[in-house]
């Protein structure tokens, strides 16, 4: 059995889709409200509506051996200038549910937390491929507190016999993002005939990697034979800059986007690539799927 917090995300939704596509698992799925949830009725599927900050519903986690922790209530500029504001949104709850798990007659589990591999690391000094190993040194508020909620897991699982895996995860992308993200603002804007303002004259470099891949590297991590207790990048390892971006959907499109340049955000990295080695040799994993067919499947469903 399979527990899923924020099932009902970006992240959530596909790493539902992939374990019901791919495994026999019976998933609880917990998310604030289930509207317009893309998974059909299954008798494998039991729903939970549950907020994660003031009442996760963890007595409805049952016998799951795995528990998958995708929940975030902040993007990366969320709370920018109000760092409290971020720790009580996001760590502090994540502490409660720790705290809870603690509570629970049944030890063991194995505990998927989705980090930022985007925001931990800070700026790369030599603009190469971050590894796991590299010094984190957030510039934000945001990705203090990511690292701040991996190491309050990592201390959970010491003192409660729990394993995990923390999942760095770069810039995935796809259908049934809710929010708006680059690639959904581009797209958008291409559809509308609008203008897409861009930061950095575009040249912030990025890991842009399918969504549909992230989803299969946490099914890996489900697997029965995977190694516990460990930091993985998740990622395509290579660098595209925005304007790169732009020029790959422009070519696969086939339409010209409308840009307007603005100034960059201090909290924001020149460049963030992550080295997924690691992942390759604990999961078998890399990301496979070309961003053409992503940005063609997005463009469809506009």
């Amino acid at each position: 059995m399979i527990a899923i917090w924020g099932a009902n995300g970006f992240i959530g939704r596909h790493c539902a889709h992939d374990l019901m596509t791919r495994s026999m698992h019976q998933l609880t799925l917990f998310a604030r409200d289930f509207t317009d949830f893309p998974l059909s009725a299954d008798e494998r599927l039991t729903l939970v509506n549950a907020n994660f900050k003031d009442n996760p519903r963890i007595e409805a986690l049952g016998e799951s051996q795995h528990i998958i922790l995708t929940v975030s209530a902040s993007g990366a500029r969320t709370f920018a200038d109000q760092p409290d504001q971020e720790r009580s949104e996001n760590y502090q709850p994540y502490q409660n549910f720790f705290s809870a798990l603690n509570a629970l007659d049944q030890k063991n589990r194995h505990i998927i937390y989705l980090s930022s591999g985007g925001t931990v690391y800070g700026e790369s000094s030599n603009r190469t491929p971050l590894k796991e190993t590299a010094p984190c040194i957030p510039l934000s508020p945001y990705g203090q507190t990511k690292l701040d909620i991996e190491n309050a897991l990592i201390q959970h699982c010491a003192m409660s016999g729990d394993t995990y895996t923390i999942l760095r995860v770069a810039n995935p992308i796809g259908p049934w993002h809710k929010g708006r993200g680059i690639l959904n603002a581009i797209l958008q804007a291409a559809r509308t005939n609008d203008i897409v303002n861009i930061q950095n004259k575009g040249q912030t470099i990025r890991d842009y990697f399918a969504v549909q891949d992230l989803a299969d590297a946490i099914t890996r991590a489900c697997a029965p034979l995977t190694p516990h207790n460990n930091i993985l990048n998740i990622g395509s390892g290579q660098g595209l800059s925005i304007n790169d971006l732009i020029a790959l959907v422009e070519e696969t499109i086939h339409q010209k986007i409308n840009i307007n340049y603005i100034d960059a955000v201090e909290t924001d990295v020149d460049y963030n690539v992550l080295d997924c080695t690691k992942s390759k040799d604990v999961l078998g994993w890399q990301a496979t799927t070309p961003l053409a067919d992503v940005i063609n499947q997005m463009w469809n469903q506009l």
